[in-house]
């Protein structure tokens, strides 16, 4: 059943609903089958033609003798990185020393392993991720604020740099910025995650010490 439902895709967002983790109930009992799914759309005419096209795809693949489906707008809110299951913190007493590139090959080689993975440039000093990734678009704006990550050789990213001019400078310090950044992580869409690496920016002050202490790291 899974991976039927891996070939169905978020109708405004066109992603797959299990890398999503919008997937949040299948009971198989028998030959009768009940799947609930979370949507982020919430438009009418997308909704519909979403059960019309799942209603198609089981009946072709699966053929149960009776198949009901429930759907509910999702909460993106309640989202964020409660889905991923390792967060890992790359860190410096100072910059200039090759952490970016250490969190990058972190993140590309447990991908090419096979792992979800998600890589954020949290690095507002000198955010890097747009130019070693190869990457120049912004990311695509969801419902109550929240950001869909970009994809980039298999990974879902998001920086800094995704977000502002690259000749702009950020003043943020202190609780402002652990406080900015906090929010910024976890108002991020990640979905279902193995791995989660996140960029820090250097220095052990108070925007590294909150981060590790509000969110569960490795």
């Amino acid at each position: 059943v899974q991976a039927a439902f891996e070939r169905v895709l978020e109708p405004s967002l066109n992603w797959n609903l299990i890398a999503l983790n919008l997937v949040k109930r299948i009971e198989v009992s028998g030959r009768d089958l009940e799947v609930d799914v979370n949507l982020v759309t919430r438009e009418l005419e997308l909704i519909d033609q979403f059960r019309i096209d799942v209603d198609a795809l089981v009946t072709e693949r699966l053929r149960p003798d009776s198949f009901k489906l429930r759907i509910r707008a999702v909460d993106v809110t309640s989202e964020g990185v409660s889905a991923v299951k390792q967060i890992i913190l790359v860190g410096s007493g100072k910059g200039g020393v090759g952490k970016s590139s250490i969190a990058m090959n972190l993140a590309g080689g447990l991908s090419k392993r096979g792992y979800r993975v998600g890589l954020m440039d949290a690095d507002v000093h000198g955010p890097s991720a747009p130019i070693m990734l190869g990457v120049n678009e912004r990311p695509e704006a969801l419902p109550d604020e929240y950001l869909m990550p970009v994809m980039a050789h298999g990974m879902k990213t998001m920086s800094i740099g995704y977000i502002i001019d690259e000749r702009q400078a950020i003043d943020w310090r202190g609780v402002l910025a652990s406080g900015t950044l906090l929010q910024f992580i976890q108002r991020t869409f990640w979905g279902e995650l193995d791995y989660l690496v996140i960029d820090l920016p250097p220095g052990t002050g108070d925007i590294q010490l909150t981060l590790a202490k509000r969110l569960e790291c490795a």
